[in-house]
């Protein structure tokens, strides 16, 4: 592999591979048993300027080229590599050198997203390409658990983003002592490029032979000398002849629709970063996503847009203590865009409190009262732990199944008068709850539906109007008419 930018040991890359048009060109490696496999090779800037035309006259049919690394730094012979490649048909895949960081499960996350984002945006996957890879060599001092999150969220964007499930380029070493030989990556589908430099027939293939599926490239050596490179030049082989199987295929067309709604990472507290997760979308690829975070009610209800609150990541102030936060999610492809938005996030804590002192219902609030117009429910607000210090109070109008429920405008009280307005509806009461550690929410029974007031029933006595007869003061007094 070439040298990464910025001083970082020579990396090693790539994954996918060829395309259908291209005719494979076969190598029989030493003690292989008769094995073929297609030929290929990864460059960066480390080699140089490359003769593409001697390279494919040396029989090589697929090449991996480095993109970026990190958040910053994108690899300034890429985008003479890519055009050098494909003029020739050798087909070209881009990798990614991850530079794995971030603290805590949002920062985490928003890291690898970050990192996904720059490189999508700088390589630009096409179809026909080979895949997409991440090329996985160091830990960011990042320990197992954190860094199977960083690999899987980086890999979950580029999917995101381009509906292709990328490779994963490392060692056997690495993959079993930083990443705990989890085999979980393999099983979401993510092909296999391994760096094992050896004359033996076949690489060493970490997490359970990859799940079950084996490797997809092989980088068997990382000095081959090629001619039209200065250089030398780590050497590939996929396993097999047919370079189809493993190409980008043409990208959907069609407005984005969700699958899989955003999430919202991280912990509910005044200082605490959140990392928003875009979910999963159906239709056109490639998509780009834009945020807004939102300030809602402590129940979820009743969100406004966080002025300036754009990014991926938002990190709660004090004026969200005890507001729920909900991501919105715009996708973008080249026929439209198309909205969702996450759940809810639990009521933001004040900052340095113990969250794990958070109220938590323990008896559901419970409405009393007759469902009648004019007649007033009374609201208790049930029995919590966490020792909470407030309770607030959101009365909401559903329909007669209890289902698309809104917030009444000002019925905040524990108590609620019914209005004609509610005939025929059923009302919900959700109780927040506010101590030291924060706020919970907590939802009471639906109501019956509700009815109209009852007609009185007549008086004895009473003067009863007749339909289309007006009863006035002169009729009361005993007058046929009026005065003359």
């Amino acid at each position: 592999m070439g040298v990464t930018i910025a001083g970082s040991r020579r990396p090693r890359r790539a994954f996918f591979a060829l395309v259908a048009a291209t005719a494979a060109v076969l190598c029989t490696p030493s003690g292989a048993a008769g094995a073929s496999y297609a030929k290929g090779l990864d460059v960066s800037h480390y080699q140089g300027a490359i003769d593409w035309i001697q390279v494919a006259d040396g029989g090589f049919t697929f090449t991996f080229a480095k993109a970026t690394e990190g958040t910053t730094l994108i690899d300034p012979t890429y985008a003479i590599n890519r055009a050098g490649a494909d003029s020739l048909g050798l087909r070209l895949g881009a990798y990614h050198f991850g530079r794995p960081a971030g603290s805590g499960a949002a920062g985490i996350a928003a890291n690898a997203i970050a990192q996904a984002d720059f490189f999508v945006g700088t390589a630009q996957p096409a179809a026909g390409d080979l895949p997409p890879v991440l090329d996985l060599e160091t830990t960011g001092s990042l320990a197992t658990a954190g860094l199977i999150q960083w690999t899987q969220a980086w890999l979950d964007e580029v999917f995101a983003r381009t509906g292709v499930n990328a490779a994963v380029y490392v060692s056997p070493s690495f993959w079993k002592t930083a990443l705990g030989d989890t085999t979980t990556i393999a099983g979401d589908g993510h092909p296999l490029w391994i760096a094992h430099w050896t004359k033996n027939a076949a690489p060493t293939v970490p997490a359970l032979n990859w799940g079950g599926f084996g490797w997809t490239f092989w980088q068997w050596t990382d000095c081959s000398t090629v001619p039209g490179i200065a250089h030398c030049v780590d050497g590939d082989r996929l396993n097999g002849t047919d370079l189809s199987r493993v190409t980008v295929p043409a990208y959907p067309t069609g407005l984005p629709t969700v699958s899989s709604a955003p999430t919202v990472v991280g912990t509910a507290q005044a200082g605490a970063k959140l990392a928003g997760v875009p979910g999963d979308w159906n239709g056109g690829k490639p998509v780009s996503f834009t945020y807004q975070w939102q300030s809602c009610d402590a129940a979820g209800f009743t969100c406004t847009p966080i002025p300036g609150a754009t990014l991926e990541t938002y990190t709660p102030t004090a004026t969200d203590v005890g507001h729920a936060l909900v991501l919105a999610v715009t996708a973008a492809s080249s026929e439209g865009t198309a909205a969702a938005s996450s759940l809810p996030t639990l009521a933001i804590a004040p900052a340095g409190s113990s969250t794990s002192a958070r109220p938590a219902v323990i008896v559901a609030p419970l409405v009393t009262g007759t469902t009648e117009v004019g007649q007033t429910l009374t609201a208790s607000a049930g029995t919590w732990s966490g020792s909470p210090a407030s309770f607030a109070f959101t009365w909401r109008r559903c329909d007669a199944t209890g289902a698309n429920c809104t917030s009444i405008d000002g019925a905040t009280a524990p108590t609620y008068t019914l209005t004609p307005g509610d005939i025929g509806t059923t009302l919900s009461l959700i109780v927040t709850a506010t101590g030291k550690g924060g706020a919970g929410t907590a939802t009471a029974p639906t109501t019956a539906d509700v009815a109209a007031a009852p007609i009185p029933a007549a008086v004895a006595g009473s003067a009863a109007a007749q339909p289309g007869v007006a009863v006035g003061a002169d009729h009361r007094a005993g007058h046929a008419g009026p005065a003359r």
